[in-house]
């Protein structure tokens, strides 16, 4: 390496002390040196002498700098910082110990294990450029680094080009016409002049494979002519022996037709993935998998919640929140089934192979995470696994500030989309989402209310709703916050934690201001449908309320689940309910409410038996879930089986932590197996609980109902239809009512509420 005439030992470029020469380049030589405040090693790249004056170069040196800066990945050179001093252009980057892949070449081809795996973690890397629309241009085994203690590096972005950022200000940098790159691993269309793109990196890999593994490159010749005369018009040599089922892959990322290859990294790294665990079923994979020949499933993914490395796991509303936006940000991926967070959720916090979840939820990949956060910076880690083999398909690391957490968000679910894009044919990718907050606190705030809002027990909704007020006080344009407090308000109306007539008429009022800041905010519409269903009976606003959060955000299992329990249910419409109720399974399967909800409906719907094996599967998963055996013990009671309806109800008492709802279902039950002491000692305690909490009539009037005391059960009816409690929608499809049906006050009743009289 020609010694530099300024830069030498003992120099100092800003804090970095330059220590011995390590390699050189055309566009700069690199060498050891030292941070001097932070008292590590490191490798610092400088333009050399005869440069330094070129505005051309300086630009190009600068502009790789940027685009390095632009990505975190293991298989990627990593930036630590750039600057300038005097007239030296210096880029500081993690210091490597190790050989290049052209050095490990010189001992001939690599095994075939070894040379998967560098192709594997090269794909990877590559990958991560090309998702964030970054080409490298000069992909070679020179720029491919072999670290000592294992893995892979991509080194020289100095002829990167960015299709986003960077296209206008490329222009100056590379005329058209310009060849760039190395003859023997450049793409024909680079060869010809014409402009890159990731396709043309497709191609460099294929060549690089192929040397891996044959220990020569496919095309040479004696001359660079030559060299490019084969690149335009020859095949490159077909792999023989066992490496013969590799050849479709390296076949195809060589083609002569840009068309004909991958269309990037992205599409190349699952590819790899299915080469490595099937070698021998990979030719006949590959060879059917020409774009546009056959139909690909659909993709799917889970978003775990991510792990708290914070020293005090203090963090948890952080960590779900985090995983909850970028699942509702993939939520919105056309072509991309995504599981609700009900079912992703139920994995926090254990130990359980990646496979066997994908096996439970019913997807072929996961995103799983871990947040670190340190002032106002906050660390994020994230790692995409298939579920068919356990193996990683991206991982990376972002360090941000907290202000800038939106764009972090953004990112990986942006990433995530390209990775599974392969697959997708055509996404229209990300849509329009409400606008976000500009203050990070608020922030905060927002994902404290959606974390107490997501636990549902009375306290933690109540706690929910004084986070999102917070949240709405430094941000009173923060249409999601709205959405939010619209949400809490309607689900204490709906378990009555609150008076309806105190909780709806402050959803409403939310959830119309949350849409004045933004016409399809999911949470707003969907509680708005529950104010309209369940406060204000009318059925058809709430339809369209409904329909039109399911079509804000079609993956929302909540909304379905709502519309179908609180609007459809009450009107009878018990095969509509069902099936939205299992539309919401597609995407939530492990939902215990929703699956819950199913046999609800089949209770509603007088499907007795079914319901029973609905509601018992149900428990076979969570013993402890309440509300399924609530419904259970109500379709046992109708079936006559009364001891058996009674156990099961003060479990469900027991477990609730006695909820008026499982105390006033003891009674009714009580009181259809005759014992009616017992049935009205629980009639008095609700009526001596009212005293302290709101208890809506319609729990008394169901335990008059099933004593057969006709009158008193109308009258207590009739007080919940002047207080507009939320469960009196359900009064004409309830089967504890079914003694009333006849009353000419109780038909009347359900004329006013619009409802079914069954």
């Amino acid at each position: 390496m020609t010694p530099d005439l300024t830069v030498r030992p003992g120099v100092r470029l800003g804090r970095y002390e330059i220590g011995a020469p390590i390699g050189a380049g055309g566009m700069g030589a690199v060498y050891k040196a030292r941070d001097t405040v932070l008292g590590r090693d490191v490798a610092v790249k400088v333009l050399p002498d005869r440069l330094r004056t070129d505005s051309l170069a300086k630009a190009r040196f600068t502009r790789e700098a940027r685009l390095l800066a632009s990505l975190s990945h293991p298989n990627i050179l990593a930036i630590h910082d750039f600057g300038e001093e005097e007239t030296i252009a210096f880029a500081v980057m993690e210091l490597l110990e190790g050989i290049v892949l052209r050095h490990r070449l010189r001992d001939g081809p690599l095994p075939l294990d070894e040379a998967l795996a560098l192709g594997l973690s090269l794909a990877q890397g590559l990958a991560a450029a090309h998702a964030k629309g970054i080409m490298h241009r000069d992909l070679k085994p020179e720029n491919v680094f072999l670290p000592a203690q294992g893995g892979l590096k991509i080194l020289d972005f100095g002829l990167a080009r960015s299709a986003a950022a960077d296209a206008g200000d490329d222009t100056t940098l590379t005329q058209p016409g310009t060849i760039l790159g190395t003859f023997a691993y450049m793409s024909p269309e680079q060869v010809r002049g014409v402009e890159a793109d990731p396709r043309s990196d497709v191609f460099a890999f294929g060549a690089v494979l192929h040397e891996m593994l044959t220990g020569r490159p496919p095309f040479s010749g004696p001359s660079p002519a030559d060299v490019m005369s084969a690149v335009l018009t020859i095949d490159a040599p077909p792999l023989s022996g066992t490496l013969a089922f590799v050849n479709a892959l390296v076949r195809r990322c060589l083609e002569k037709d840009p068309e004909a290859r991958f269309r990037s990294a992205v599409e190349l790294v699952p590819a790899l993935q299915e080469l490595r665990p099937h070698p021998s079923a990979v030719a006949d994979v590959l060879a059917a998998q020409r774009p546009a020949v056959r139909p690909m499933p659909v993709p799917s993914i889970a978003v775990l919640p991510f792990a708290d490395m914070s020293a005090g796991r203090s963090l948890d509303y952080l960590c779900e929140g985090l995983a909850e936006e970028i699942l509702l940000a993939l939520s919105r991926v056309e072509g991309l089934r995504v599981v609700a967070r009900t079912s992703a959720f139920r994995f926090k916090a254990t130990v359980q192979d990646v496979r066997s979840i994908g096996s439970a939820l019913g997807v072929d990949t996961v995103l799983e995470g871990s947040v670190r956060l340190a002032g106002d910076r906050i660390r994020v880690v994230t790692e995409l696994v298939g579920t068919a083999d356990g193996y990683q398909l991206w991982s990376d690391r972002f360090d941000r500030r907290f202000d800038d957490v939106f764009a972090l968000q953004d990112e990986i679910a942006a990433t995530v989309a390209a990775m599974l894009r392969v697959r997708l044919r055509g996404s229209s990718g990300i849509q329009t989402v409400p606008p976000r907050p500009g203050d990070a606190e608020a922030y905060r705030l927002y994902l404290k209310g959606r974390h107490h809002w997501n636990k549902r027990t009375e306290a933690d909704l109540h706690q929910s709703v004084a986070y999102f007020k917070a949240c709405i006080a430094r941000d009173p344009a923060y249409a999601d916050a709205h959405g939010g407090l619209a949400e809490a308000y309607a689900t204490l109306g709906i378990y009555g934690a609150t008076a309806p007539e105190a909780a709806m008429p402050l959803a409403q009022a939310a959830a119309e201001r949350a849409l004045v800041i933004f016409a399809r905010v999911p949470g707003a519409l969907a509680a708005l449908g529950c104010v309209h269903a369940l406060y204000r009976w009318s059925w058809t606003e709430a339809e369209c309320d409904f329909r039109l959060a399911i079509d804000a955000m079609p993956g929302a299992s909540s909304a379905r689940s709502w519309y179908a329990l609180n609007c459809l249910v009450p009107l009878g419409r018990f095969d509509e309910a069902d099936t939205e109720l299992r539309r919401a399974l597609e995407v939530d399967p492990l939902s215990g409410a929703i699956t819950t909800g199913v046999g609800a409906c089949l209770y509603y719907a007088r499907r007795f038996e079914k319901a029973v094996d609905q509601l018992r599967d149900v428990l076979e998963v969570d013993s402890r879930f309440a509300l399924a055996r609530y419904f259970l013990a109500l379709t046992l009671a109708e079936l006559g089986r009364h001891d058996a309806a009674l156990s099961e109800i003060d479990q469900a008492v027991e477990h609730s932590g006695g909820s008026p709802e499982m105390i006033a279902a003891s009674g009714y039950i009580l009181a259809r197996a005759g014992r009616t002491d017992a049935a009205r000692a629980r009639h008095d305690a609700l009526q001596a609980l009212s005293t302290e909490r709101y208890v809506s009539p319609v729990l008394l009037a169901q335990i008059d109902a099933g004593l057969g005391a006709v009158d008193a059960a109308v009258a207590w009816l009739e007080k919940a239809f002047d207080g507009r409690a939320s469960n009196l929608a359900w009064v004409g499809v309830r089967p504890t009512f079914d003694g009333l049906r006849n009353d000419a006050r109780f038909q009347q009743m359900t004329a006013r509420l619009g409802v079914r009289n069954s």
